[in-house]
């Protein structure tokens, strides 16, 4: 089976993991303060927080930043669950903003459209390392007074303009969840901009303590050390935060072997395209794009007949997200989405990632060919 995802802990990973269980140093320890310092040093002028997952660190993030119940947010349908539920959670609205099927970006149109004044900020989810025009968005958030922030939980490394995605952000949520570019057992990061909200942030991750002298020399929790705000139990632990970092270091490799696929996959894709125009259709992220891709789209017709060809031949395919404003628990209408509409009918995400040996390469080309041309008939 060609897979979709790829999730891998080589022995130098259970080294790590077995060194830190024998260190007894689980729940916290050295391994989150360098993942904190590393992310900080990766996106510079922003402070990064580790946190256990990617939902709660939506909500602590949304937290910190004052959004809260009765204030929107716009989003696109076309996000995560982890993106999206800690609204509902929160109280807080969604509105649906469409989505450009032919590049993946967000649609600006759309977005200008959608603006109440009870919106308070931009939610744009770069859709599998595929961005969207974050100058014009950060432009649109200066000129309303609205917050930016940056989902890249599925974008790591990307960049848009020469600039890595997240850079222009209020602030950005990272996903370490196993398929991800870094994955880990689980885990994510957020990172602000202002340095009031990366410290209020600091205290909501686990139950709004302090730590600075939440204990006395004896061990003993201080009276005298209050705690004024809430918080949550969102504390990243120690093996995770040390997966992490290992991956890390191999993220350029990785990139590049990413990057040498979809070239080779664009090749294809453009070459069947020319043949199969009502078929198969490129999907082209936005110009000035750098992607570390997490999947590859394709425009097809009879979507549903395509996967199911890719997959009958162990080629892992998928439609990615299912549009989140079909979801009762939001209590948003969209109303017209026709971008939306377009990446339901017919976008598929199929594999590209540096895992895909040149034999899986051959494979899922010939496949992709073999049912192109099938549906063609």
């Amino acid at each position: 089976m060609i897979e979709l995802f790829h999730v891998s802990f080589e022995a130098e990973i259970k080294k790590i993991v077995l060194e830190t269980l024998d260190s007894k140093a689980i729940a916290s320890g050295p391994n989150i303060p360098k993942l904190e310092s590393r992310l900080s040093d990766f996106f510079p002028g922003k402070h990064a927080l580790a946190v256990n997952d990617m939902t709660n660190g939506m909500t602590v993030l949304l937290s910190a930043l004052g959004i809260s119940s009765g204030d929107e947010v716009l989003v696109s349908p076309f996000s995560c669950l982890a993106t999206t539920s800690p609204m509902a959670l929160l109280g807080v609205r969604p509105v649906w903003v469409d989505i450009n099927s032919s590049n993946m970006a967000m649609d600006i149109n759309s977005v200008v459209k959608k603006i109440t004044p009870k919106t308070k900020a931009i939610l744009v989810y770069h859709v599998a390392g595929y961005p969207s025009d974050v100058d014009a968005l950060s432009k649109i958030a200066r000129e309303r007074g609205l917050l930016l922030i940056e989902d890249c939980n599925s974008a790591f490394g990307s960049k848009y303009n020469n600039q890595l995605l997240g850079s222009l952000a209020d602030a950005v949520v990272l996903s370490f969840y196993p398929n991800r570019q870094i994955g880990s057992i689980d885990g994510a990061a957020i990172l602000f901009s202002d340095k009031q909200h990366y410290e209020l942030a600091k205290l909501r991750r686990r139950y709004g303590v302090d730590f600075n002298g939440f204990r006395k020399p004896n061990g003993e929790i201080n009276e005298e050390k209050d705690v004024a705000t809430y918080g949550y139990s969102a504390t990243i632990n120690n093996i995770s935060a040390g997966i992490i970092n290992a991956k890390l270091d191999d993220l350029t490799v990785q990139m590049q072997k990413t990057n040498k696929n979809a070239i080779h996959l664009d090749a294809t894709v453009v070459s069947l395209q020319k043949k199969y125009n009502e078929v198969i259709k490129c999907v082209k992220p936005l110009d000035r794009a750098n992607i570390n891709n997490w999947v590859y789209f394709v425009d097809v017709k009879n979507k549903n007949i395509f996967m199911d060809e890719m997959k009958k031949n162990d080629v892992q395919v998928s439609s990615l997200h299912l549009r989140n404003d079909l979801y009762s628990c939001f209590n948003s209408d969209g109303g017209s989405l026709p971008g939306m509409d377009k990446v339901s009918e017919s976008i598929v995400a199929i594999p590209c990632g540096h895992w895909l040996t040149e034999d899986e390469m051959a494979k899922l080309t010939n496949t992709l060919i073999q049912t192109v041309s099938h549906l063609a008939e």
